[in-house]
């Protein structure tokens, strides 16, 4: 109790307070609110549609990377139980919003923003969906809206739950206050042991239960049905062996810098050395910046929305590919992948790559990512820390047919097969 009342007459009226003083300032929570203006009526639509006796699984997401952990098991539910339950999806982000709604998954029987977790509208919340059970993906819980499912006895668990080194749920100070609302978790299904270790300070050892990381059974599902049709595989899929290829995605800035001044030198110690590069951000402004990198270091460059012609990608040092949602894909002509995030704070998914059996390599702001340090104990990628260190590793994979990095890649895979079916486990575990 006493939590509770420190929560909704301290906590959240402090984060009031400089939640308005964002919405002035930063766009991205000024969307949100706007969005959020709408959510009660999109509930009332959603619980309309999907039919007053229906049952419903709420599964609630952050942003786009947790929805996308969510889709296997979505697909599993609807596989088994065909109608039986409605899967409705919410967000605290905007980006996790929109992509769900531009996906538009017929699987999906609604997508609405979450409320802001004070007392009353997770109330009102409640009152008008009514969900049968709830899915947290990955961390995103709000104690309001724990209590309140808790008390109108709705089933809830945490998928693919994480819990980083320096995560304040692993603090004693504010333990406490996490376990006032996490003992109301049905079950937690984690990627590691470490990530069991650290639930145990807040959650009962017996409702954990380790399954892996359903981004595994993602990255190989989209491998294995992904139409390879852009240009870009037209013009290298006979050409392949003809080049050695360094492809760096989602990329930041402060990568491009130390990438771009590895690339220079490679290009005059390798020959056929290609570099393709895929930006975190592709607005004009963000480009511009990469081609300012690309002229400083004399290196030919061509954007893939200048619409290329095939002598354009076989002749230009540096192909930026400025579109979005081919990544993924893109991967695959590489012979070496390089994961974005990795200077900057958080690394991005390095699976994409490892699925293709590609050498991966990434630089040492990873301990984000359980996945990130298990391919770097199984000698499966390298870090590296600067473009000197880059340069030896690369011109040493190219260069020495001795290199240990030669057998880096096939280990990668090899990791991949060895994870899938987390969606299964979690699946079995509920339902089973």
């Amino acid at each position: 109790m006493i939590w509770k009342i420190i929560y909704n007459f301290l906590l959240i009226q402090l984060g009031r307070i400089y939640y308005y003083e964002q919405i002035i300032f930063n766009e991205k929570v000024y969307t949100s609110y706007k969005l959020r203006q709408d959510t009660f009526k999109e509930l009332v639509n959603i619980r309309k549609n999907c039919g007053v006796n229906k049952k419903i699984i709420l599964i609630h997401s952050a942003s786009v990377g947790e929805f996308e952990q969510a889709r296997p098991v979505i697909s599993l539910i609807k596989e088994k139980f065909g109608d039986d339950y409605a899967i409705v999806c919410t967000f605290y982000s905007p980006s996790g919003y929109y992509f769900a709604k531009k996906l538009n998954d017929v699987k999906i029987s609604g997508i609405a923003m979450l409320p802001l977790d004070t007392y009353p509208r997770m109330y009102k919340f409640f009152k008008i969906l009514k969900p049968s059970m709830i899915f947290f993906m990955r961390y995103d819980l709000w104690a309001n809206m724990v209590w309140r499912a808790a008390k109108n006895n709705v089933k809830m668990y945490i998928l693919n739950g994480t819990v980083r080194e320096t995560s304040l749920r692993g603090s004693k100070m504010t333990q406490s206050f996490f376990r006032s609302f996490y003992k109301y978790i049905d079950k937690v299904f984690v990627i590691s042991e470490n990530d069991k270790n650290r639930y145990a300070k807040i959650v009962d050892e017996n409702k954990i239960i380790i399954t892996g990381d359903s981004r595994y059974d993602i990255v190989f599902e989209k491998a294995q049905t992904a139409k390879f049709d852009e240009k870009i595989f037209a013009v290298f899929a006979d050409k392949k062996n003809n080049f050695r290829i360094f492809i760096a995605g989602s990329t930041y800035i402060d990568e491009d810098k130390i990438l771009l001044a590895a690339v220079k030198k490679l290009k005059e110690k390798i020959s056929n050395f290609k570099y393709i590069v895929v930006p975190h951000e592709i607005a004009p402004p963000r480009i511009n910046e990469l081609i300012n990198f690309c002229k400083e270091h004399n290196l030919t460059y061509v954007c893939e929305t200048d619409n290329p012609s095939e002598k354009d990608y076989l002749e230009k040092d540096v192909i930026i590919y400025n579109k979005i949602g081919a990544l993924y894909k893109i991967y695959k002509l590489s012979d070496i992948s390089f994961i974005g995030g990795s200077f900057h704070g958080s690394i991005h998914n390095i699976m994409e790559p490892a699925v293709y059996e590609k050498f991966i390599v990434f630089g040492p702001t990873y301990r984000n990512a359980y996945e990130a340090q298990l391919f770097l104990q199984n000698n499966a990628a390298e870090c590296f820390i600067n473009s000197e260190e880059l340069v030896k590793i690369i011109e040493d994979y190219f260069l020495n047919e001795n290199s240990k990095y030669k057998k880096y890649p096939k280990k990668a895979k090899e990791i991949v097969s060895q994870n899938l079916g987390c969606a299964k486990k979690i699946f079995e575990n509920i339902f089973c």
